[in-house]
C-alpha cells in the first residue's frame, strides 16, 4: 500500500512560498500589451463602450472579452487596472496550485513536488502572473474544465454537467482560442461516455449536450453582437495572428515555437513515462485523462497556424500546462517510488525534485531580461507626458503610450486597425490616418534610418510628406540599447506642445537623435536634450505606477489639418508665418529645449 505524504499542508506550503518568492522577483513587470485591454476598460468604464478610439469606428483589438470586463468593472468603483490584473493573476495561479494538490490526493509528496513543482518553480509561469494579461486566468478556467471531464467521466451528475459548461463558456469569454481546447476535449469526452446505462440520477451522453444548449445560445449571441458591433466573426488579433501582416513572419516559426515549449516539458514527461512504465495507471485514470490530452494535442496543432507575436515564456501555450500536471498526477499519484514517508522514496525524491527545479530555475536570468526588455514604464511616462493634447499618433506597437496619453492611436502591427491587420501597413493608411506624432522603435544598434531596413513602410511616408522632425530618442529598458524614435511633422498645429513634453519628460533618458537617425532624407533637430546619455547607458527605473488617469474622449470631429488653425490659436500663427515666407517658428531648436509651461519671448530672439 502506498503511503501519502505525511507532511500534506507543508508540501502545499512550501510550494505557494516559492511560487510567490519568484512572483516577487517580477513584480515590477507590466507587459505593454496589457494596456490595451486596459484602454477599453477604460473607455467601457467611462461609458464609451468597449472601444479603441472613442468617437470611431469600434475594433476589437482586445483578445479576452472577459478580461476587459472585469478590468471595466474594477476601474468604474475606482480601481487600478494594472494592480487589480496583477492581484487577480496571482489568485488564480494560488488556485492552480491548489486544485492541483487537491486533485493528486492519495499521491505522495514526492510526486507532489516533483510535478506540482512544475510550476510552482518555474519563473516563466511566475512572469506570465505578473504581466497583466488573462494568460493565468486562462488557464485556472482550463483546468478546472478539465478537472469537470474527468469528475464527469467517472459519474456524471447533473450538477457536474452545468459546471462544465459554465467554466467552458467562461474560458472562451477568456480567450477565444480556448475553442480549440475545448472542441477535442469535448468530443473526446463524449466517445468516453458512450452510450452506456446509467443509475437513475445520471447524466446520459444525451442529456449533457442538451444541458450545453444554453451556453450554446449565448455563444451564439455572443457572436452575432461582435460581427454587428465590430464588423468581423473573429478578434482583430485573430486576423494579424493569422499572419495578415508580413513582418510579423520575424517574431519566429510556429513550428519552432511549439517544438520549444514541448522541449521544456520535455524532463517532466520523461519522469511521468519511467513512473508509469514501473507503475501501470489504472485504466480509470486512462479514461478520465484521455480527452484532456486530445484537447492538448487540438490546442498544439492550432498554435502551428498562427504567428507568436511576443510570445516570450510560451505565453500562448501556458494555459494548458496545468493540464498536462494535472494528467501527470492522475497517471503517476499511486507510484511509490518517490515516497517521502520511506528511507529510499526520500533520498529519490529529493534528488528528483532538485534536478526538476534546477531545469526549471534555470530560465531565470531569461525572465530578468524580459523584465527590462519589454519593461513599459518610459512608454508610461512618454504617455502621461502626452495626456491632454487632442492628437493622434502611429506607434510601432500598442500600449502604455496611447492608454495614458489618451489620444487616437493606430499600431503597426494592426491590434487595433481592421485595414492594417487585413490589408497590411501601407503608405496610403498613414496618409489617410493623417498622424500627429510617429513614435517608431529603433534596431539593436538604437539607430534609425535607410541602412537599418525597419519600419520601411513609416519611413516611405514620412519621406514622401517632407516635413517629419525626429525630435527624440528616448531609451527603452531593452539591454540592446533600442531607442523610442520620436517624429514630428513641422506643420501639426501641436508641434510645439509635442516637442516642449517630449524633451523634458522627468526621468527619462535620451540619446543623440541627429547621430542616432542615419538617414540621407529625414533630419532631426538641431538641439540635444540636456539630459542627453549615451545610447547604450542604463535607463531609469524610476516607478511610474499610481492612479491611473481614464483616456480622455476626444472632442467630436477631427482636429483642424494643415489648412486651418480655427481650434489653436498658436497654429495659426505659425501657419501664416510659413505661408509668408517670413522667420522659420522653429529658431529656437538651436538652443535649450523649452520644457512644459515654459513661454518663448514674442519679441524674439
Amino acid at each position: 500500500m502506498v503511503r501519502t505524504s505525511p507532511f500534506p499542508a507543508w508540501t502545499l506550503a512550501t510550494l505557494i512560498v516559492v511560487f510567490l518568492g519568484l512572483v516577487g522577483m517580477h513584480a515590477s513587470f507590466t507587459m505593454d500589451d496589457s494596456f490595451i485591454a486596459f484602454r477599453y476598460a477604460a473607455n467601457w468604464a467611462g461609458g464609451q463602450g468597449p472601444v479603441w478610439n472613442p468617437g470611431e469606428d469600434p475594433v476589437e483589438g482586445y483578445t479576452s472579452l472577459l478580461w476587459v470586463a472585469l478590468n471595466a468593472l474594477a476601474i468604474r468603483i475606482g480601481g487600478d487596472p494594472v494592480s487589480f490584473s496583477k492581484a487577480l493573476a496571482v489568485l488564480s495561479a494560488v488556485t492552480i496550485l491548489v486544485l492541483l494538490v487537491r486533485a493528486a490526493r492519495g499521491a505522495t509528496g514526492g510526486v507532489l513536488l516533483a510535478f506540482v513543482g512544475a510550476l510552482a518553480f518555474s519563473p516563466q509561469f511566475a512572469l506570465l502572473t505578473t504581466q497583466g494579461l488573462e494568460t493565468v486566468t486562462t488557464a485556472l478556467l482550463l483546468l478546472v474544465v478539465t478537472q469537470s471531464t474527468a469528475s464527469l467521466i467517472e459519474t456524471p451528475t447533473m450538477r457536474r454537467a452545468a459546471t462544465w459548461w459554465i467554466v467552458a463558456f467562461l474560458a472562451e469569454l477568456a480567450r477565444p482560442d480556448s475553442a480549440a481546447f475545448l472542441l477535442g476535449l469535448l468530443g473526446a469526452m463524449l466517445v468516453v461516455m458512450g452510450p452506456r446505462e446509467l443509475p437513475e440520477g445520471r447524466v446520459s451522453r444525451a442529456k449533457f449536450l442538451l444541458l450545453g444548449l444554453p451556453a450554446l445560445l449565448l455563444g451564439g449571441a455572443l457572436c452575432a453582437w461582435r460581427l454587428s458591433y465590430y464588423g468581423f466573426p473573429f478578434p482583430n488579433t485573430f486576423y494579424v495572428k493569422g499572419g495578415a501582416e508580413r513582418v510579423l513572419r520575424s517574431e519566429g516559426s510556429a513550428g519552432t515555437y511549439v517544438l520549444s515549449f514541448l522541449g521544456q516539458t520535455a524532463p517532466f514527461a520523461a519522469l511521468a513515462a519511467v513512473v508509469c512504465f514501473r507503475h501501470r495507471p489504472s485504466r480509470a485514470a486512462l479514461r478520465a485523462t484521455a480527452p484532456a490530452l486530445l484537447g492538448c494535442s487540438t490546442y498544439l496543432l492550432y498554435l502551428l497556424e498562427i504567428t507568436p507575436i511576443q510570445g516570450y515564456c510560451w505565453r500562448f501555450a501556458a494555459p494548458i500546462a496545468p493540464v498536462l500536471v494535472f494528467v501527470a498526477l492522475r497517471w503517476c499519484r499511486e507510484s511509490p517510488e518517490l515516497d517521502l514517508g520511506r528511507r529510499s522514496g526520500l533520498a529519490r525524491a529529493f534528488v528528483v525534485v532538485a534536478l526538476l527545479a534546477a531545469w526549471n530555475l534555470r530560465g531565470l536570468p531569461d525572465t530578468r531580461a524580459i523584465c527590462h526588455e519589454q519593461d513599459s514604464r518610459e512608454r508610461a511616462r512618454i504617455g502621461q507626458a502626452l495626456a491632454g493634447l487632442p492628437g493622434r499618433m502611429f506607434v510601432s506597437a500598442s500600449g502604455a503610450i496611447p492608454y495614458y496619453s489618451g489620444w487616437i492611436a493606430a499600431d503597426k502591427l494592426g491590434l487595433n486597425s481592421e485595414r492594417i491587420a487585413h490589408e497590411g501597413q501601407s503608405v496610403t493608411f498613414l496618409r489617410d490616418f493623417d498622424p500627429d506624432l510617429i513614435i517608431v522603435k529603433s534596431d539593436a544598434s538604437g539607430q534609425f534610418g535607410r541602412a537599418t531596413g525597419k519600419h520601411s513602410v513609416t519611413r516611405r511616408f514620412m519621406v514622401e510628406r517632407g516635413d517629419w522632425t525626429a525630435i527624440a530618442a528616448i531609451a527603452t529598458g531593452d539591454p540592446t540599447d533600442a531607442n523610442l524614435f520620436c517624429f514630428v511633422p513641422l506643420s501639426s498645429p501641436l508641434y510645439d506642445e509635442i516637442v516642449a513634453r517630449l524633451t523634458c519628460i522627468e526621468g527619462a533618458r535620451y540619446g543623440d537623435v541627429a547621430k542616432l537617425l542615419v538617414d540621407d532624407v529625414l533630419r532631426a533637430r538641431d538641439a540635444t536634450p540636456e539630459t542627453a546619455v549615451p545610447p547604450g547607458e542604463q535607463v531609469s527605473t524610476r516607478d511610474v505606477r499610481g492612479p491611473v488617469p481614464v483616456p480622455r474622449r476626444r472632442p467630436s470631429g477631427r482636429i483642424p489639418r494643415r489648412s486651418s488653425g480655427r481650434a489653436f490659436p498658436r497654429a495659426r500663427a505659425c501657419a501664416g508665418s510659413w505661408a509668408r515666407g517670413t522667420a522659420r517658428p522653429r529658431a529656437r531648436d538651436a538652443g535649450t529645449p523649452r520644457c512644459r509651461g515654459a513661454r518663448r519671448d514674442p519679441r524674439g530672439p
